[in-house]
């Protein structure tokens, strides 16, 4: 499909959404205006009205539509408009009794996710004390509580969010002192987020409580990536560059990295960039389409892996290369 049959699409869609909210036809100009959005339309004419129609509709299809919209979009939105949406469909989800808690923490992660990816604008969702308070409370397990704490240390200071998640990230390592992993891995996000005092504070702890005996680890045994070269497509700046740390002294040949789209120009070939690499990682919540596929496209004329990271972490993309290159997972 081309540049211009997308864009006449997209108006045709945004036509049709006025005749029918014009004639009260509120379910069609929903369905419409969707398809506007769908089509990355995102003029600020388009995002009124689909917030109008958005808000007129019950939760239930809310719910439904924003799921099929989000997992269509991949990246291709900018940051701000996916965190809202996804901060609305966890509201949704959240005013439906049906929904069980596991697809709740999941709506809750993506949200954090989304904002991660973005400015001070796409941390406004995630800004609002009572949404925030209920996507933590949605994600109280400790594997997704940790995963949330990673995201807010990637807010910017301007977002306003930093001290309180300072509070939450050393709350969360005291709670788990008998957990070692637990309690490291909060010692790290608190290092990310510029407080090292507090994290001194939790490893001093840790080190004087007992290992509890029922305690399983949190995470893999020591890296060893030796040799090999690694591409991670997708991520913002700051994940990358906690990729990057991470995997620093695992042996690593190198380690690439092809930014999404809205971080501006790749400058470097991506057949030059996947050119004797061992694997591709793709971080698919936040990396858009076109760059998606252009990656894939040039791995497959590489004969290079590709695998998809459904989760936009440190310790997601560390997982989803370890177990490929291990073969447990199918590229």
């Amino acid at each position: 499909m081309t540049e211009r049959s997308v864009a006449a699409r997209a108006a045709a869609a945004l036509r049709e959404a006025k005749r029918a909210f014009a004639a009260n036809d509120y379910p069609l100009a929903l369905a419409r205006i969707s398809q506007a959005v769908a089509l990355n339309h995102l003029t600020l004419e388009v995002v009124e009205l689909f917030d109008v129609l958005l808000g007129a509709a019950d939760p239930d299809a809310a719910a439904a539509l924003l799921g099929d919209l989000l997992d269509d979009a991949w990246g291709d939105w900018p940051p701000d408009f996916h965190a809202s949406l996804a901060a609305r469909r966890f509201d949704a989800l959240r005013a439906l009794p049906a929904t069980g808690a596991e697809e709740l923490a999941e709506a809750a992660l993506e949200t954090f996710e989304a904002a991660a990816a973005g400015d001070v604008r796409a941390w406004r969702p995630v800004a609002d004390p009572d949404r925030r308070a209920a996507l933590l409370s949605a994600v109280a397990a400790p594997s997704g509580a940790l995963l949330a704490l990673e995201q807010l240390a990637y807010a910017p200071v301007a977002a306003g969010l930093r001290a309180h998640a300072v509070a939450l990230a050393e709350s969360f390592g005291h709670a788990h002192l008998g957990e070692p992993d637990l309690a490291r891995a909060a010692e790290r996000v608190l290092f990310r987020l510029g407080a090292p005092a507090a994290a001194h504070r939790v490893e001093s702890g840790r080190k004087a409580t007992r290992p509890r005996p029922d305690s399983r680890p949190a995470e893999p045994a020591p890296l060893d990536l030796a040799g090999r070269l690694l591409v991670i497509a997708g991520g913002h700046d700051r994940l990358r560059a906690a990729v990057r740390d991470e995997l620093r002294g695992a042996g690593l040949r190198g380690l690439r990295e092809v930014p999404p789209t809205w971080e501006g120009q790749l400058g470097a070939s991506l057949q030059g960039l996947v050119q004797g690499a061992d694997l591709v990682l793709l971080v698919v919540r936040q990396l858009d389409h076109s760059t998606g596929d252009a990656v894939v496209a040039a791995a497959a004329a590489e004969a290079v892996p590709v695998v998809r990271v459904p989760s936009a972490s440190v310790a997601g993309i560390r997982s989803a290369a370890v177990d490929a290159l291990a073969g447990k997972t199918r590229p």
